[in-house]
């Protein structure tokens, strides 16, 4: 393995294979390593983020197909919003990781997550900490209900954080 798998591929792959694969994937293309100036760079936009902005919606990461924690904010400063992943943050690492914003408030698969909109903000910074993530101008963030990880080459939703 260690490729891209196909929708049909994909489709006649057990949950095993499945793992496997991603493994495969991972130690091809591990997710990058945080230097120290990155990760303070990251921790002072939060905190102008935080102080500047206002956090309208709040959601706690829960697992789906793996483990992870911490908390999600989209914070609104001005005109623009921003998805921020606190201090907290965590999830287990997995090939091509991405974050969105869901239009579904729990999505488990690829098509709950696209189903109600579904916006990509990137790849997935860092398994661990803060991170922040600034979506497009304009961007009308009503219609979002969940803040997802997601590993696109699998089509398997990692992670879940609900807004209230």
């Amino acid at each position: 393995m260690g490729e891209v798998p196909s929708e049909g591929q994909l489709e006649r792959m057990s949950e095993d294979e499945k793992v496997e694969g991603m493994k495969v994937m991972l130690e091809k293309d591990p997710p990058a390593e945080r230097s120290a100036d990155r990760t303070r760079a990251e921790q002072e936009k939060m905190i102008m983020m935080m102080e500047a902005g206002t956090a309208e919606r709040i959601g706690e990461f829960l697992p789906k197909a793996h483990a992870s924690m911490g908390m999600a904010r989209l914070i609104k400063n001005g005109e623009r919003w921003s998805l921020v992943l606190d201090e907290a943050f965590s999830v287990d690492a997995g090939p091509q990781l991405f974050v969105y914003l869901s239009g579904n408030t729990n999505p488990s698969n690829s098509t709950e997550l696209h189903a109600g909109g579904a916006l990509e903000l990137g790849r997935l910074k860092s398994t661990t900490g803060v991170q922040v993530y600034e979506l497009p101008a304009g961007t009308d963030v009503s219609g979002f209900r969940s803040a997802v990880i997601y590993c696109k080459p699998f089509r398997v939703v990692f992670s879940v954080a609900s807004f209230q």
